[in-house]
């Protein structure tokens, strides 16, 4: 018998498939490829950001629609050029809180 790979598709219960069609979600930003292009190196650094809110910032979010994320980021080496992308969706409330460390 020779190995393999296979997906199963499993079914998403009802109020997260609606929540998906309300606009909850990831937002993606498109990836840099990999190939060396003029004035940059190959590879790319990824910076994710989560916020979660309490109920005061959530009043303040729902009367201002904004929210600013802010990414610092330092390297082992002067950099001469760097590109940055960014994005910010608002999560599903049944979204999996990650631990806390």
């Amino acid at each position: 018998m020779e190995g393999g790979n296979f997906m199963m598709a499993v079914e998403r219960p009802w109020y997260e498939r609606a929540l998906t069609k309300l606009g909850f979600g990831w937002a993606r930003v498109e990836r840099p490829d990999d190939a060396e292009q003029e004035g940059f190196a190959p590879g790319y650094m990824l910076s994710s950001v989560r916020a979660v809110f309490g109920w005061r910032d959530r009043l303040r979010i729902l009367v201002s629609g904004q929210i600013h994320v802010e990414v610092a980021l330092q390297s082992d080496v002067i950099p001469l050029k760097l590109r940055s992308v960014s994005a910010v969706s608002v999560l599903s409330p049944t979204t999996p809180r990650p631990p806390l460390p």
